[in-house]
């Protein structure tokens, strides 16, 4: 009997596209240029994208990348392109609308796809920003985070944005050696993220491109607080030196009793909160379904776009707590404090 015939697969050329990302615009473009080698460019220069407002518009950039990424597959064919994304720009944003657009092109033409979304920073900014207790600047004694731990001209959401960076990222840059605790909150906060130092840049675009189909889409939902909203992983405090902590609950939040609550999250009383993120509800919006953020001594509550009778949709809190050195019980208490209590559940929202 002879062996069956086995055809090889037929690969079709394909424009690979990476993004960096990072708080300088020096060393997100040092770090393109390393990553493009020879023979590979940026498809559009930083200075012919605009945008809108001083912190960048991702809608327009993706729009503007998709146009000349397009004509740029149409007249050279495969390759890859390395862009450098302005630090004021919401990355994930734009890498979720660049990629829809790049997936709806005609099926005949040549194939682009995104191969990398990077970012670039230093174990010191994290330490710094999320930490918030950098070794040469310590907090003032009280035990918060002052804002004299951020940088002359940074924003005032520079830990937020370095969050949602790293967050969004198939790649990490580091420009220094990491701390053991800055590689176990990556490790939480991007476990499917490769991190790298500078010096192994060279070797990561010399291998031919392995393409994964919907990178960024499979990033936006496989965060690290995604991945501990798990069932079965629900309810438990771990990790060292960095902890985890998932909080949930059906009933809303009052919004009075939340916003004295957070104050209270200070690393004197609750530990050091590093950052924290999940979905959640507040009695005075009973139709809304609210992002929650915090990152360093900022927390964010924004709507989303979830209907709030969605299948998917938490029916109170489902929230995520990364930290060090965290009083867990003490946490919860002060969380299960700012909830409604029976009386105010049944008295309804107009209370």
């Amino acid at each position: 009997m002879s062996p069956d015939r086995v055809t090889p697969p037929r690969f079709r050329p394909v424009l690979a596209v990476t993004l960096v990302s990072g708080a300088s615009s020096a060393a997100v473009n040092a770090v393109a240029q390393r990553l493009a080698g020879p023979g590979t460019s940026t498809a559009v220069a930083p200075e012919q994208l605009e945008f809108a407002g001083d912190d960048g518009d991702a809608a327009a950039l993706a729009l503007g990348l998709a146009d000349a990424l397009d004509a740029d597959a149409r007249a050279t064919g495969s390759g890859q392109r390395v862009i450098a994304i302005e630090p004021g720009v919401d990355v994930l944003e734009a890498a979720l609308m660049l990629e829809h657009l790049l997936e709806s092109r005609e099926p005949h033409l040549i194939p682009i796809a995104v191969r990398d979304v990077v970012a670039v920073t230093t174990s010191a900014d994290i330490d710094r920003l999320l930490f918030g207790c950098p070794p040469e600047r310590p907090d003032g004694g009280d035990g918060r985070i002052h804002a004299n731990n951020r940088s002359h001209g940074e924003p005032h959401d520079a830990a937020e944005r370095l969050a949602s960076r790293l967050e969004a990222s198939s790649l990490i840059v580091l420009h220094d050696l990491p701390t053991r605790r800055v590689l176990a909150l990556l490790e939480r906060l991007c476990p499917a993220a490769r991190v790298l130092g500078r010096d192994a840049l060279d070797a990561v675009h010399a291998a031919p491109a392995r393409l994964e189909r919907r990178l960024v889409h499979r990033i936006a939902a496989s965060m690290g607080w995604q991945r501990e909203l798990d069932p079965s992983a629900r309810g438990r405090a771990s990790g060292s030196p960095v902890q985890t902590l998932v909080f949930t609950d059906p009933r809303p939040f009052h919004p009075e009793r939340l916003a004295r609550t957070v104050e209270r999250f200070t690393p004197g009383e609750v530990g050091r909160i590093v950052r924290s993120r999940g979905l959640t509800r507040l009695a005075s919006r009973p139709g809304v379904v609210g992002s929650w953020s915090s990152a360093g001594e900022l927390l964010s509550l924004d709507p989303t776009s979830m209907p709030s009778w969605h299948a998917s949709a938490p029916l109170g809190q489902e929230l995520v707590f990364f930290g060090e050195g965290m009083r867990v019980e003490r946490l919860i208490g002060l969380l299960d404090e700012a909830l409604l209590d029976p009386g105010e559940l049944l008295a309804g929202p107009e209370l």
